[in-house]
């Protein structure tokens, strides 16, 4: 077994990996907000390593970038998302170090709005971190219909992006908050670990949102 090694939002060592399974979910009512979504297992991280890069958001974005083709900003927080009128309201991100975080706030600012937007990091120098790596981060994500969360990362300047999606067909209810996600990033670091840069790129048609921390 590899032992794999993180960044926290942080790039961090892992050396086994668990199983979290979650229950189906009930059909709502409301309009928007109706459906049920069968929740598969999901796999997290076990215990952290050590980390070489780790980026808080206590203070402001902190040198990553926001581009956003069409619709909602990733905008810094530290009171979550606004208030709406939803049967399923989106709670604050509760996360491990509250003095701030980042968000899509979908569900308040995305009414009529077809949204693509990303949060882009600083150039991360990784020539010196071991071979396996992970990026280890906290999120909530509440899942209605159209909206994907993808991570992604670049080694030549953001010409071209490795992605995965997260969280695809988890639904609304009983979301963990925060739920812990680590995701295995060595192979695409290994392109060129010194010039690294992470990415998480959201897109909807008016649905809740995502939030992500440390």
């Amino acid at each position: 077994m590899r032992t794999l090694y993180a960044l926290g939002v942080a790039l961090l060592a892992a050396p086994t990996y668990g199983q979290l399974m979650r229950p189906a979910f009930e059909a709502h009512p409301e309009g928007k907000h109706h459906g049920g979504y069968a929740v598969p297992g999901h796999q997290l991280g076990s215990a952290k390593g050590t980390t070489y890069f780790s980026e808080p958001f206590d203070a402001g974005l902190n040198g990553w970038t926001v581009n956003t083709p069409s619709g909602v900003d990733w905008a810094w927080t530290d009171v979550g998302p606004g208030p709406t009128t939803s049967t399923y309201p989106v709670p604050p991100l509760n996360s491990s170090s509250p003095s701030g975080w980042v968000i899509v706030d979908d569900d308040f600012l995305g009414q009529g709005l077809t949204t693509e937007t990303s949060l882009i990091s600083p150039v991360i120098d990784l020539s010196m971190a071991p071979q396996f790596l992970k990026l280890e981060f906290e999120q909530y994500f509440q899942e209605w219909q159209e909206d994907h969360c993808y991570v992604g990362v670049s080694t030549d300047g953001g010409v071209t992006w490795d992605e995965t999606e997260i969280g695809e067909g988890v639904g609304r209810d009983g979301r963990p908050n925060p739920e812990l996600v680590d995701l295995d990033i060595s192979s695409w670091v290994a392109n060129d670990p010194a010039n690294v840069q992470l990415r998480f790129r959201y897109t909807s048609i008016w649905d809740y949102g995502w939030q992500i921390d440390n």
